[in-house]
């Protein structure tokens, strides 16, 4: 378990760490999520979002970061714009209870075999 070596209030951060890999859900609009760290796209400020996209299928990044470590890990092989990729892509989607399982499944398949 996690122990505490001091008092904490509530709201707290006690602890963080990236994942080893995440899909926006598809239960809402994941159009508006960063494909790879799930950031919200949309700019609450009013101000204008820089959204990158992948050249190929248009996947969105909220930076150039989070596009080099998606294409570096699982996007290469995943991108919709190869035919199988779409395929799996396609299928994982029309699965009403599965298909973030599913996309996620392969996102980590792909980024640690």
């Amino acid at each position: 378990g996690l122990r505490c070596t001091r008092d904490c209030l509530q709201g707290d951060l006690l602890f963080a760490e990236r994942p080893a890999a995440c899909v926006p859900c598809s239960e809402h609009d994941d159009a508006s999520r960063c494909d790879h760290c799930v950031a919200d796209l949309n700019n609450n400020s009013g101000g204008p979002t820089t959204v990158l996209r992948c050249a190929a299928c248009a996947a969105a990044y909220c930076s150039k970061a989070c596009r080099f470590h998606a294409r570096r890990r699982y996007h290469g092989a995943l991108c919709g714009a190869r035919p199988a990729a779409a395929a799996f892509e396609a299928h994982a989607r029309d699965s009403t209870t599965a298909g973030d399982y599913y996309r996620l499944a392969a996102r980590l398949l792909v980024a640690y075999a």
